[in-house]
């Protein structure tokens, strides 16, 4: 059975981005008149980074029926989630190495055949550079683990779905007959006359006649067979019902176990099989094929758990976008799980380090052991209750105060939601006050 493809890798897929990009001679550096088009959190997006990707989406031809509104909405919308991914994987801890990202960048130059001169000419080419070119690949990294860690911890799969499914699809994993089988081959080469055909019939019905009597198979392929595998005593091997020619396989399948055949005839010649061996069909034991439904049973989950994940980052992020009115942000809706779940109203409280997830990574990827760093709890704890101690650490790479600002900010853009959504103020109160709050960034 073919598995499905496993959900789109991320990373691969981003990296290959960034090489089209690289390698196309049509995505010259646009000079647009930059500006800031759109806030993510404490993130900005302007218009040439817009412009940039719409360049990328039409010289890949990525969507040849969208009007360039549309081609402009999913950049704009495509850069937003990318924010949010890295801004998550930031939160969580997440870390990239150095060595990770400058074994990507190899991987894309030998892809596609680069130099580190040609490269470095692209770059210069696009108005960017290897710094520049950097941080691209580090952020597709973090927001390819991120994805995993997310995914991982909401794609569980039961015992009980793999056994439904293994029960439904009992044809999916039949094992279908086998035969081991020797034979003694009288070729028909072409041009073949009908004489030399009487001729070669004749003597297979001669050693049909000495097995028959009770001699040695293995020894009568030796001696008389015109096959490669005479040297083998006619040893084909176990094979598999749909394998051979119609004809051979029609008469061998017919066969019990020692039994010989009579003078079979193919376009290859005339055989004389014998079977030594009948392995009948069956299904798969279901401990050798778990591993393979849980996966498939976890592709089909994958792709809407991922839109799933990323609409809930944008219900607890602070979007706001100037670029067009009335731009449509993908929908936030009310996120409604099963109904043994809770509406999910926040990021999962769940703490990233506990999983120690990182620890499945394999060696030699490129990636660090020491990829996520583990804070102790014990000290995180007293420093929460010491606001102005120095002791404690920022959880991203901005500044303290700034870091401070931005906690308050959320707090302030949270509150403003949750009164709207209480209808405790009107949407025309809201956006005035979401303007004013942006204002302060």
């Amino acid at each position: 059975m073919k598995l499905l493809k496993p959900f789109l890798n991320i990373l691969s897929r981003n990296l290959l981005w960034a090489a089209v990009l690289l390698a196309s001679p049509t995505l010259a550096h646009a000079k647009v008149f930059d500006r800031v088009v759109a806030r993510v959190n404490s993130d900005i997006i302007t218009l040439s980074a817009v412009e940039n990707r719409v360049n990328l989406l039409k010289a890949t031809n990525a969507m040849p029926d969208a009007s360039d509104r549309e081609i402009q909405e999913n950049a704009l919308n495509t850069i937003i989630d990318n924010k949010l991914q890295v801004q998550e994987a930031e939160r969580l801890g997440i870390e990239v190495t150095d060595e990770r990202i400058n074994l990507a960048i190899e991987d894309i130059k030998k892809k596609n055949g680069l130099s580190d001169e040609i490269l470095m000419k692209m770059l210069e080419r696009e108005g960017s550079s290897l710094d520049e070119y950097k941080v691209k690949i580090k952020n597709q990294i973090l927001i390819s683990k991120v994805i995993s860690f997310q995914l991982r911890q909401r794609i569980k799969i039961s015992e009980k779905s793999i056994k439904s499914y293994y029960l439904e699809h009992q044809k999916d994993f039949w094992l279908p007959d086998k035969i081991h089988t020797r034979h003694i081959l009288f070729i028909f080469d072409a041009g073949i006359t009908d004489t030399q055909k009487k001729l070669k019939r004749d003597k297979a019905e001669e050693v049909l006649s000495k097995i028959r009597r009770g001699e040695d198979f293995s020894v009568l392929a030796k001696t008389y067979s015109e096959d490669v595998s005479a040297s083998s005593g006619g040893d084909l091997g176990v094979i598999e019902r749909g394998k051979m020619v119609k004809e051979y396989e029609e008469a061998a399948f017919a066969l019990r176990k020692g039994q010989v055949s009579g003078i079979v005839q193919t376009p290859f010649g005339l055989h004389i099989i014998k079977v030594e061996e009948v392995f009948p069909g069956k299904t798969k034991p279901y401990l050798e094929v778990k591993k393979e439904i849980e996966e498939i049973l976890s592709v089909d989950k994958r792709e809407s758990e991922y839109k799933l994940w990323l609409e809930e980052l944008r219900d607890v992020s602070f979007i706001d976008v100037t670029l067009f009115d009335n731009f449509p942000i993908r929908k936030k809706k009310e996120i409604e799980k099963k109904s043994d779940q809770k509406t999910v109203k926040s990021r999962p409280q769940k703490s990233y380090l506990e999983e120690n997830w990182w620890a499945d990574e394999p060696s030699g990827s490129g990636s660090s052991s020491k990829a996520v760093k583990k804070p102790s709890r014990k000290r995180k704890s007293k420093a929460s209750k010491r606001k102005g101690s120095t002791n404690s650490k920022p959880r991203s790479t901005r500044n303290d105060s700034y870091d401070s600002g931005y906690e308050s900010m959320e707090k302030k853009l949270a509150r403003i939601k949750r009164l709207r959504k209480e209808n405790a103020i009107t949407e025309a109160e809201y956006q005035a006050r979401k303007k004013k709050l942006l204002s302060q960034l």
